[in-house]
């Protein structure tokens, strides 16, 4: 294998969710998980997700192997940076912004619809969102993001939009989301200005998620 030539190069284009006016980390998520698995991937492993930059418009993916990525790639100066394993071996994704033309606006999104069949426990006391009966149509990231905004709302009592989503790690993937009993997001402080939440899935831990608060 060729350094510098990567596995994968591919584009996409996400609508805006909801009010917002960037692409919202779920559906990029989704989306690039998506396009993984449809290269071959059947599962992940160590999956870490870096927001460096919001994305406005059309994104450019590239895939390498973690030894063959360029040496003159600075990760800091991509939009995204993903790196995960799978069947040994190592890989990191790097996402760049083809262009910033303004995507499309899904107006019809409604967040709290995801999550009619659910059942939602927010406590703020233990500062943990609890889910249980999950919907296996909805993927385990919107449960993610959802419950660590309402962490975050439950303490600061503010609205997050002035929290920046910078970092999601997950343990594993897989092609098939397995039935599950319970999703619980719990919120650790981190410092003034950065958040974390440990996330578990069956009362064990299957992640990390972070923001900045400027």
């Amino acid at each position: 294998m060729i350094e510098d030539v990567p596995l994968l190069t591919f584009s996409c284009q996400l609508p805006f969710k909801g009010y917002r006016n960037y692409i919202h980390s779920t559906d990029l998520f989704t989306e690039l998980c998506t396009i993984l698995i449809c290269y071959g991937f059947d599962y992940f492993n160590d999956f870490d997700l870096r927001f460096y930059q919001p994305i406005v418009g059309l994104i450019e993916g590239r895939l390498y192997e973690k030894e063959h990525l360029p040496a003159s790639a600075r990760l800091s100066s991509y939009k995204v940076v993903i790196s995960f394993s799978s069947d040994g071996r190592h890989y990191i994704l790097l996402l760049y912004e083809l262009q910033a033309d303004h995507c499309q606006r899904n107006s019809g999104f409604v967040e709290s619809r995801l999550f009619a069949n659910t059942h939602v426990e927010i406590d703020a006391g233990r500062k943990l969102v609890r889910f249980t009966h999950t919907d296996p149509a909805v993927a385990l990231i919107e449960y993610a993001v959802f419950g660590f905004k309402h962490c975050l709302e439950s303490q600061f009592g503010a609205t997050t939009q002035n929290f920046r989503l910078t970092s999601l790690f997950l343990s594993h993937v897989h092609r098939q989301q397995s039935a599950i009993n319970s999703f619980e997001v719990i919120y650790r402080n981190q410092s003034k200005h950065y958040h974390n939440a440990d996330l578990l899935m069956d009362n064990q831990p299957f992640g990390v998620i972070k923001a900045y608060q400027p």
